[in-house]
C-alpha cells in the first residue's frame, strides 16, 4: 500500500510539474523546431543563391569567350556585384573581365576590375590571385609605389614566393639592385630552382656586392 501511495504521489508531482512548466517546455521545443527549420531554410537559400550566381557567371564566361566584353556582360557584371557580391562568382567575373580588357590594352578597365575583386572577393584564394595580377599590371605600367602597397599587404604563406618575386621586379625596375637581389633570392629559396624566368631575373642582376648581406647563389 505504501509503495502504491508513493507511485501515486510521484504521478501527482509530475502532473503538477507539467502543469507549472509544460507551457515553457512546449515553447522551448517549438523554438527549437523553428530554429532548426530556419537554419535549413537558410542553408537551402544560400545554396540556391550560390547556384544562381554560378549559372550567371558561366553564361557570362561563355559570352566573353565568343564575343568578348560588351554591354551585355557589363550588365551581368553589375548584377553579380549588386546581388551576388557574397559569392565567389562576382569576383571571378571581374577577374575574367580584367583579363579580357588587359588583352585589349584597356589597362584602366583591367585595373578597375581587379581592384574590385581584391576588395570584395569572399574567397581568399581569389583575393590573392587578383592582388598579384593587379600588382603585375601596375608594375608594367610603372606604378611601382602602388604595386608595392598591394604586395606589402598580408597574404597566405603559400604565396610568399610570388610576392617576393614581384617585389624583386619593383626593386629592379627602380634600380634598387641590392633589394632586388634579396627579394629574388628569397623567392628562389621558397620556390626552388625550377622557375627559369625567376632564375634569369636573378642572374641578370649579377653577383652580390659587399653591401648586400645575402649569400651567393
Amino acid at each position: 500500500m505504501n509503495e502504491y501511495e508513493t507511485e501515486e504521489q510521484q504521478i501527482e508531482a509530475l502532473k503538477k510539474w507539467l502543469k507549472e512548466n509544460g507551457a515553457s517546455i512546449l515553447l522551448g521545443l517549438g523554438l527549437g523546431i523553428l530554429a532548426l527549420g530556419g537554419w535549413r531554410y537558410y542553408i537551402n537559400q544560400r545554396n540556391n543563391h550560390a547556384s544562381q550566381a554560378s549559372n550567371i557567371y558561366m553564361q557570362a564566361a561563355q559570352h566573353i569567350m565568343i564575343k568578348g566584353v560588351d554591354d551585355k556582360v557589363i550588365d551581368v557584371n553589375n548584377q553579380l556585384n549588386d546581388k551576388y557580391e557574397n559569392t565567389p562568382y562576382a569576383a571571378l567575373l571581374s577577374m575574367l573581365m580584367a583579363s579580357n580588357e588587359y588583352k585589349k590594352g584597356d589597362l584602366d578597365d583591367a585595373v578597375s576590375q581587379l581592384k574590385w575583386a581584391v576588395k570584395h572577393a569572399t574567397n581568399d584564394e581569389i583575393k590573392q590571385l587578383a592582388r598579384l595580377r593587379l600588382s603585375r599590371i601596375l608594375i608594367g605600367n610603372k606604378q611601382y609605389d602602388k604595386a608595392m602597397s598591394y604586395l606589402n599587404q598580408q597574404h597566405g604563406a603559400s604565396y610568399d614566393a610570388l610576392y617576393a618575386e614581384l617585389k624583386g621586379d619593383v626593386y629592379a625596375a627602380k634600380g634598387q639592385l641590392a633589394e632586388a637581389r634579396k627579394a629574388y633570392d628569397k623567392a628562389i629559396s621558397l620556390s626552388g630552382k625550377t622557375n627559369k624566368g625567376l632564375l634569369l631575373k636573378r642572374q641578370s642582376l649579377g653577383e652580390i656586392d659587399k653591401h648586400d648581406n645575402v649569400a651567393l647563389l
